[in-house]
């Protein structure tokens, strides 16, 4: 059985065809569009992130061009999928012609753009919010990223395109629209990312519906975490050759989690474009930190952090000369001292601060040594005192994502827990691979992922960690 598995993250589509080699990446085309990095940043102010929706559907279309040329795309039996978690999309299903294009049909279908994740513009919108007790309802208190208070934003500031949607959905609902040709419903543990979704009932909470009008009617319902959805619009049959069943797709985060070979007790940590680290739950209790998401017939707890690889890649080309093999060697000659970096080169969530901070035995300092230590350090170290925070004591660290491949990483992970640290046998797209297990579960095909040798080293004592000074600036 070939299950095709999309992953729509930040930079890129990925896609992997379960039961073959067949991997693709289909970088974000903004050739026509005022940036060429996966996004557009206002000009007025840098905290607003959002991308032309088009850019989606175009990758789609390439990629399915792209695997005409690798597979007989009838033998595809399902496609599953998932995406950045929070991007919400505001559109109308056209009218399907098999003789054009996918970017042709949905060119004039979207009244605004698509926020991101990374878009941070909401604030005065959130603290209204805190009216609400959105944490214990929703399992996150009010956040920038999360979709409700984007979606206020565009009924404040434009009524009369908010009135036209006919759509809301999150990137992980449009794409199975567009396959589909119909809207598709919310998968109930992604909709956790929007601020609107009771954990408890795993439906809309209606007090939240009311605060935009039609709201209700334009995100659909929410659904099961893992359904078939249909069968694939008959364009796709008549252009592509694809005849296959369609899944719910869900977030990048519980799709991650379904790729794992994971137990009770395992701490997930994925280190990407944002780091976030993802542990199950039987028991919730929502709070202020980090998120509590719908997974399956139980939870997920999250914590996510906005300065992740790009922080490390930042910190690399400044120090390192662009090189991953000096910025290792600098790790591994030097020693944990008391010595801190906290390199929020963007609005972090967690704590809330932006800026580059150094400290030297708790006390702030002008600038240090070993930077690359230092960020990985403070990275790691916030994601250990969060965890047990929420009230997690992890047995072991599984690792994933880009950077989990460098094993001077992996060691220092292994230090700072002091626990066992495992990788996947397959490194990379562990997010596309989790949808097409989640798909393969739905055939009655359970798969699971294979883990490799972990890495132990002995704890290493990090005295005076100075988060606390952090969240007071």
């Amino acid at each position: 059985m070939k299950v095709l598995g999309l992953d729509f993250s930040t930079q890129q589509l990925k896609a992997v065809v379960y039961s073959t080699e067949i991997e693709l990446s289909i970088p974000y085309t903004l050739s026509d569009h005022p940036s060429h990095t996966g996004k557009q940043a206002s000009p007025e102010q840098d905290e607003i992130v959002v991308v032309p929706t088009i850019v989606f559907v175009k990758a789609l279309d390439t990629l399915f061009q792209r695997l005409q040329q690798k597979i007989d795309l009838t033998e595809i039996t399902a496609i599953s999928g998932c995406a950045q978690q929070h991007t919400s999309c505001y559109y109308r299903i056209p009218e399907y012609d098999h003789t054009k294009p996918l970017a042709a049909l949905f060119d004039a279908c979207f009244t605004f753009d698509s926020p991101t994740w990374q878009d941070h513009s909401t604030t005065a919108i959130c603290e209204e919010l805190k009216r609400f007790p959105l944490a214990q309802w929703t399992g996150s208190r009010p956040y920038e990223r999360f979709t409700l208070s984007q979606i206020i934003k565009r009924y404040r500031s434009d009524p009369e395109k908010f009135k036209q949607t006919e759509h809301i959905g999150l990137l992980s609902s449009f794409i199975p629209s567009v396959l589909l040709g119909k809207q598709a419903q919310i998968d109930s543990s992604d909709a956790c990312g929007m601020n609107l979704l009771d954990i408890e009932t795993r439906q809309w909470r209606p007090e939240l519906l009311e605060l935009c009008d039609g709201l209700q009617q334009k995100l659909g319902p929410v659904g099961e975490a893992n359904e078939i959805l249909g069968q694939i619009h008959p364009y796709f049959t008549k252009r592509y050759g694809l005849d296959c069943k369609i899944t719910t797709f869900t977030g990048d985060n519980p799709a991650t989690l379904a790729s794992m070979n994971s137990e009770r007790g395992d701490l997930i940590i994925s280190l990407g474009t944002s780091d976030t680290a993802i542990f199950v739950l039987d028991d919730p209790k929502p709070q202020e930190m980090g998120h509590i998401f719908c997974f399956e017939d139980h939870y997920m707890g999250l914590l996510c952090y906005r300065n992740g690889s790009l922080a490390r890649e930042r910190i690399r080309d400044m120090y390192y000369n662009q090189s991953w093999q000096q910025f290792n060697q600098d790790v591994e000659s030097s020693s944990s001292d008391g010595s801190y970096g906290f390199y929020f080169f963007e609005q972090e969530i967690q704590p809330k601060a932006k800026g580059v901070y150094y400290f030297k035995d708790g006390k702030p300092v002008q600038d240090l040594k070993h930077h690359a230590r230092r960020i990985l350090e403070s990275q790691f170290l916030m994601i250990k005192q969060h965890t047990l925070a929420f009230g997690f004591n992890p047995k072991r660290v599984i690792v994933c994502g880009g950077a989990s491949e460098n094993k001077t990483i992996q060691k220092l992970l292994a230090q700072i827990f002091g626990l066992p640290v495992y990788s996947l046998v397959q490194q990379s797209n562990a997010a596309s691979l989790g949808a097409c297990l989640r798909a393969r579960k739905l055939f009655g095909l359970p798969d699971q992922t294979k883990l490799g040798t972990p890495v132990v080293a002995s704890a290493v004592e990090h005295p005076q960690f100075p988060l606390s000074l952090i969240k007071s600036l």
